[in-house]
């Protein structure tokens, strides 16, 4: 069941995999891969949280197999784009302007290794706990760069950091009292942490001091994930689907083998009975490119089955600047047998429903779909949807979005469109101009888009 919090939890873990992005952006920004050192196998960090997240992020900016040096090869082509150039003084002004932070501040003691996690949701009063590591090459350089910012947070954030040792960390805690979040940090001689409260800060330092054994390393289904990503990578992104479904139920009050309507609660558990356990996501570097990958334990369940994914770098000239590559089922037969017992409504729940689709009148919704025919090209001989209530399914939403996307076309997206698609589809920038914010097909770049057709070979 989807829920208002779930949607939280879900922009918490995304930004998991923003925050390593930023990550290896501050260390090509920096310079930082001239910088000779030694750093640990990857998601060493797992150990340092619980058994029980519901996500995990990891990056290094000194990864083996060559991505060190191949990532500043790629960052000085980048450079040369003028576009990157002024995204990057850009930056340098935001850290300098607004947290008056040199990059010296940070090179000065950044270490290889960050991570960061959604460690749990409180349902009492809607807080995500979360928590990250940053590894630490120069302590005293650290506390230097601690002092600063949190004298900046104290004299315009309003925050109250009071500061204490826990084992071998020092720990500043913000004791202003806020109601969402409590600010907290501690360092060690190898470790930064941070964390949105003391306890979930606890929680950390507890594992990294051996006083808690029970660690995400040690889970394993974690363990299976790590052994399934490849093993060129420079970050990686870990979501347990046990975990969030447990945390949903917490937080809701409804388990998720809980029916509702008569059928419709159960069609929505087939549909779904395909979400694995868990899934996992990499980033690395081969030679000039970067690579990303996705995987997950093999399940069976009510989903359609889509095709084999092409070998897109067999259909593309090796100097492409970059592709995606899709698999997709486009037999809408399928989808609507799939999706005809799952009720919008037991799906979203109640409250998410009445705040959602619910709060619309039919009149509305009959308004916006005579707008939408009105803007098609010619007259259509097929009558208006009907309205969209508490017994729709997703079947019904389905063939919603499919009328309006064929009105708005000017054709028939299933009979003119899906129904000659095989399913693989493929888009790649071949080439990237000097300025990325004037860029133009035919112009300053080239971007392709290939789709199969059913029965064609690629």
């Amino acid at each position: 069941m989807i829920t208002a919090f779930t949607l939280k939890i879900a922009a918490a873990i995304t930004g998991l995999a923003l925050a390593g992005a930023g990550g290896y952006g501050a260390g090509v920004y920096l310079g930082y891969f001239a910088i000779p050192f030694v750093s640990d196998p990857p998601e060493h960090s797992a150990r340092y949280y619980p058994d029980d997240v519901i996500a995990y992020s990891w990056m290094t900016l000194n990864p083996g197999g060559g991505q060190r040096r191949h990532m500043a090869d790629i960052f000085e082509r980048l450079t040369d784009i003028s576009t990157v150039r002024e995204w990057q003084e850009e930056l340098e002004d935001a850290l300098e302007d607004e947290l008056d932070i040199e990059p010296d501040d940070l090179a000065s003691w950044l270490g290889a290794e960050m991570s960061a996690a959604v460690i749990d949701f409180d349902s009492r009063d809607g807080t995500t706990e979360v928590a990250g590591t940053v590894q630490v090459r120069d302590r005293e350089a650290a506390e230097d760069f601690i002092d600063k910012i949190l004298d900046r947070l104290e004299d315009d954030g309003g925050f109250d950091f009071g500061k204490d040792d826990y084992g071998d960390f020092d720990t500043w805690v913000d004791e202003a009292g806020r109601d969402d979040y409590q600010l907290s940090l501690a360092l060690s001689n190898d470790l930064l942490v941070v964390a949105s409260a003391e306890h979930t800060l606890k929680i950390v330092l507890d594992r990294v001091s051996g006083r808690q054994t029970r660690t995400l390393a040690s889970d394993g289904a974690f363990q299976e994930a790590r052994t399934a990503l490849p093993g060129r990578r420079f970050m990686s992104v870990y979501v347990d689907y046990e975990n969030l479904l447990d945390v949903i139920e917490d937080a809701t009050g409804i388990a998720s083998t809980d029916t509702g309507t008569a059928g419709s609660q159960a069609g929505c558990g087939d549909l779904f009975s395909s979400m694995p356990d868990w899934v996992a996501m990499s980033a690395g570097v081969l030679e000039r490119g970067i690579v990303l990958e996705a995987v997950s334990p093999l399940t069976g369940g009510g989903l359609p089955e889509a095709p084999e994914l092409p070998d897109a770098a067999e259909l593309l000239p090796a100097d492409a600047f970059g592709f995606a590559a899709v698999s997709f089922n486009p037999v809408v037969a399928e989808w609507r047998e799939a999706l005809h017992g799952c009720g919008i409504a037991d799906l979203f729940g109640d409250d998410l429903w009445d705040e959602l689709l619910g709060a619309i009148p039919p009149n509305d919704q009959r308004e916006w779909f005579a707008e939408i025919d009105s803007l098609g090209r010619e007259e259509s001989a097929q009558p208006l949807p009907e309205p969209l209530d508490s017994d729709a399914t997703l079947a019904d939403a389905l063939d919603v979005g499919l009328w309006a996307g064929s009105r708005l076309a000017g054709f028939d997206l299933e009979t003119d469109l899906l129904d000659h698609l095989g399913g693989a589809a493929i888009a790649s920038v071949l080439r990237v101009g000097s300025d990325l914010l004037e860029n133009t097909v035919g112009r300053c770049g080239d971007v392709v888009l290939q789709a199969a057709q059913r029965g064609c070979a690629g």
